[in-house]
């Protein structure tokens, strides 16, 4: 007699370094210093080598971060006012492109009889 076994599929889960929320790895945003750029960079495929600091899909939590001196602390590295001011735009164009493709929010579709829910 054959048994189903309902498989739930492992999701990778992340905290952000400035609101310490853990959330899954898609919902975040990794930079990485790279070094062949010299600078810190968005990690848009995640295979960027080296140390990474995950962050929370809000333009404000990256400002804090960078005031604070978060994201130095946990790249370890120094990151100057003309590599802030043009990290800040990245994530803008960043965070644009990802609400484009809609990644940032997940729709939940829910069918009941004729009505679909969208959530």
């Amino acid at each position: 007699m054959a048994t189903s076994r309902k498989v739930t599929r492992h999701v990778p889960m992340r905290t952000c370094i400035v609101t310490r929320e853990k959330k899954s790895k898609n919902e975040l945003a990794r930079l990485v210093f790279d070094p062949d750029v010299g600078r810190v960079v968005i990690d848009q495929t995640g295979k960027i080598r080296g140390r990474g600091a995950n962050l929370s899909l809000d333009r404000t939590v990256l400002v804090d971060a960078l005031d604070k001196g978060i994201l130095e602390n946990s790249l370890k590295v120094k990151i100057d006012n003309n590599t802030k001011s043009l990290l800040i735009e990245e994530f803008e164009k960043y965070l644009e492109k990802r609400a484009l493709r809609g990644e940032q929010k997940n729709i939940t579709i829910r069918v009941k009889g004729n009505k679909v829910k969208f959530e």
